[in-house]
């Protein structure tokens, strides 16, 4: 049995965001439809995603550097959840 691995996963279901909106778009000129279909990546957003980001890099930086890298990119770095979910609005 494989293990599970947060990454990998997240890959794919990006994959197949991007292969469903390719799908779709092919579906709509194939019926003569002016509907434009993206495919969009919000940025950088807080998420518990990251929880997996930092068990990875624990063992390689430390609690200490690892807690205060996190807490600056946060701040600079990263949208809410709800920017995010924003970016995808038209």
């Amino acid at each position: 049995r494989a293990q599970y691995n947060p990454f990998t996963n997240y890959g794919y279901s990006k994959l197949g965001n991007i292969l469903h909106a390719k799908e779709l778009d092919a579906r709509m000129r194939e019926q003569g439809k002016q509907v434009t279909v993206l495919a969009v990546h919000p940025g950088a957003v807080d998420t518990e995603l990251a929880r997996y980001l930092l068990d990875f890099l624990r063992p390689y930086m430390g609690d200490t550097l690892l807690n205060f890298g996190v807490a600056v990119s946060q701040r600079i770095f990263t949208l809410t959840v709800h920017e995010g979910a924003l970016t995808q609005l038209w």
